[in-house]
C-alpha cells in the first residue's frame, strides 16, 4: 500500500494500542497552541482503520473530514470506506464528506475552475453541501500563481450567489448534527440554517453506517 499513517498497524491490521493516547495528546497540545479545542480533524493520508474510530471517544472531535475515502488493510487487501456527508460513524462522531476535487495544480480539466463552478453550482441546486477537497501543493512553490488565479475566479463567481453561506467544517459538522444549528465561530452568535433533509437521504446515510 502507497499510504501511511499512525492511525493503523499494518502488520496486525488494527488500531495501534497508543493511539487514543496519541490523539489525546495531539489534542492537548493544539489547545495549548491555539487557545481553543479542535472539534474537527483529518486523518493522515485518509488511513483510518473501522476499530480505530474509537480512539476518538471521549475527545473533543465530533467531525472527520474526508470521510468520502478512509483507506484500511483487510486480509492483506487495501479496502475504502465511502461514507455519506452527515453519517454518524460512531459515537456521535460526524462524516464530513468532501464531494468536489479541486485540485488545479493537477492538469485535470475536471479540477479547474470552470469545471469547479459549475460542479458547485450544481451541487447547490440540489440543496447538497459543498465540501471543496484542496492541498497546499496548489498554492506554493510553481503552482502557486496559476492555483490562485482559479481560486480567485471561483470564489469570485460564488460570492455573487446569494443563496451561498461560506461555513467552517465546525460550523458544517455543528449544523448537520443540530438540525441546521450552529454557532458562528467568529461571533459566537447561534445561527439556523433551513433543513431540507428529507427521509430518502437520511435512510441512504443510516444504510451505508
Amino acid at each position: 500500500m502507497s499510504y501511511y499513517s499512525e492511525y493503523f498497524n499494518y502488520e496486525t491490521e488494527s488500531a495501534p494500542t497508543n493511539l487514543a493516547d496519541w490523539i489525546q495528546k495531539g489534542l492537548n497540545q493544539f489547545e495549548s497552541i491555539f487557545g481553543y479545542a479542535s472539534a474537527s480533524t483529518v486523518c493522515p493520508n485518509y488511513v483510518l482503520g473501522n476499530n480505530s474510530i474509537d480512539a476518538f471517544s471521549n475527545t473533543s472531535i465530533k467531525y472527520l473530514q474526508a470521510s468520502n475515502k478512509l483507506f484500511y488493510i483487510n486480509a492483506g487487501r487495501e479496502k475504502v470506506n465511502n461514507y455519506c456527508i452527515g453519517t454518524d460513524l460512531k459515537n456521535g462522531l460526524t462524516a464530513l464528506t468532501r464531494n468536489h476535487k479541486f485540485e488545479p495544480c493537477r492538469g485535470k480539466k475536471e479540477w479547474e475552475a470552470d469545471f469547479s463552478i459549475s460542479s458547485v453550482l450544481d451541487l447547490i441546486d440540489r440543496k447538497i453541501p459543498v465540501v471543496l477537497d484542496t492541498h497546499r501543493i496548489n498554492y506554493v512553490g510553481r503552482h502557486a500563481e496559476q492555483s490562485y488565479e482559479h481560486l480567485k475566479k471561483m470564489l469570485e463567481i460564488l460570492t455573487e450567489v446569494k443563496s451561498i453561506q461560506f461555513l467552517t467544517s465546525v460550523e458544517l459538522g455543528e449544523a448537520m448534527a443540530n438540525k441546521g444549528s450552529f454557532t458562528d465561530v467568529f461571533s459566537g452568535e447561534k445561527r439556523q440554517l433551513t433543513l431540507l433533509d428529507n427521509f430518502f437521504r437520511k435512510s441512504v446515510r443510516q444504510h451505508l453506517k
